[in-house]
């Protein structure tokens, strides 16, 4: 599959949305462009993928539309899922896409398995219970030699580092934390050994920890973003720098 193949499929799908959800949706494009591209390295078309806690991203669509079997659990409960019903999306009329909604920390979903790949992205450090046992009620569905893939943001990451003895760098902003009626922001970020742990006990096995850049390189600001694209391939020799983490693992073969 190439990365032409991805980007049409990722871009008719964003061509689907509301105008104010198409732009954010195109703002991130490039992430995701990325993180397809990681699935479809390592997961065959056709294969059945579950989206843990994917909300309205355009990504399970668009894996859909490639020709994987997708279902995508979550509870749409943050603000932004609130302002854009489910029903207007395009998660509820793709095919080869299904939708679970429920809270899936609560690890009693039903899975529509087996499953070829888990896929978790900026979810669980939303989380406020153990994402233990939902992993692992996922894992216990997952093929030998599956896929799991998860990527969150680096609690450590180098501007962080630097800015937080000056007084900045707060995981959460006021208004997430003070005036929303449910606190949806982070909770806990994690650094390079967390995700290391999680590798280990879900017994992964060829597991590899790298890094992205998408807070910088994302940004509204182009000078930011400028500084960022000039720093990116140099601090993704250091992972544990970088702003955005990607643990990628494999189920064992025999098991």
């Amino acid at each position: 599959m190439t990365l032409q193949d991805i980007a049409a499929a990722l871009d008719g799908i964003i061509a689907q949305l509301p105008a104010a959800l198409q732009a954010r949706e195109t703002q991130d494009r490039e992430r995701q462009l990325d993180q397809l591209g990681m699935i479809t390295r390592h997961v065959p078309v056709g294969g059945r993928i579950l989206d843990l806690g994917g909300g309205i991203s355009s990504l399970a669509p668009a894996l859909a539309a490639l020709g994987y079997q997708v279902q995508l659990v979550d509870d749409f409960g943050d603000p932004d899922n609130q302002r854009f019903p489910l029903a207007d999306l395009p998660q509820s009329r793709q095919s080869g896409l299904s939708v679970t909604d429920t809270d899936a920390s609560r690890a009693d979903f039903p899975i529509n398995g087996p499953l070829d790949a888990l896929i978790c992205f900026d979810s669980l450090e939303h989380w406020h219970r153990s994402p233990r046992a939902a992993l692992h009620h996922v894992a216990r569905q997952l093929k030998p030699g599956a896929m799991v893939l998860i990527g969150m943001p680096n609690c450590v990451h180098l501007r962080r580092r630097l800015t937080v003895p000056f007084g900045h760098g707060k995981w959460s902003t006021m208004h997430s934390w003070y005036e929303e009626p449910i606190f949806r922001s982070h909770v806990r970020e994690i650094d390079v050994a967390d995700l290391g742990y999680i590798g280990r006990d879900l017994g992964l096995e060829r597991v590899s920890i790298t890094g992205r850049n998408w807070f910088g390189t994302l940004s509204q600001r182009p000078l930011k973003r400028a500084l960022s694209r000039l720093a990116d391939p140099l601090l993704r020799l250091r992972p544990s720098l970088c702003s955005n983490l990607y643990l990628l693992g494999f189920m064992p073969v025999n098991r």
